[in-house]
C-alpha cells in the first residue's frame, strides 16, 4: 500500500487541501487525485511530525474523476 501511495503522490495532478474538524481538534487533511495504471485514484492523507500519514486510498468517485479531467 505504501508503494502505491508514493506512486500516486508522484503522479498526482490535483492536490486539494481539505480541513475537517474532528472532535475538539482541527486537523488538516489532503485529497490527492491521480491517474495510475489507467485508473483514477483518490487518496486522503495528513502530515504529522513532517511525515505523510495515509488515511485512505481508493478508486475515485465520479465527481472526483470530473475534477481530475476538468483541470
Amino acid at each position: 500500500m505504501e508503494f502505491t501511495l508514493k506512486r500516486l503522490r508522484n503522479s498526482g495532478k490535483i492536490p486539494i487541501g481539505l480541513y475537517l474538524k474532528l472532535g475538539q481538534i482541527d486537523k488538516k487533511r489532503f485529497l490527492l487525485i491521480a491517474k495510475l495504471d489507467e485508473h483514477i485514484w483518490s487518496t486522503v492523507y495528513t502530515t504529522r511530525n513532517k511525515k505523510i500519514r495515509n488515511i485512505s486510498v481508493r478508486k475515485s468517485r465520479e465527481n472526483e474523476k470530473e475534477i481530475y479531467y476538468s483541470s
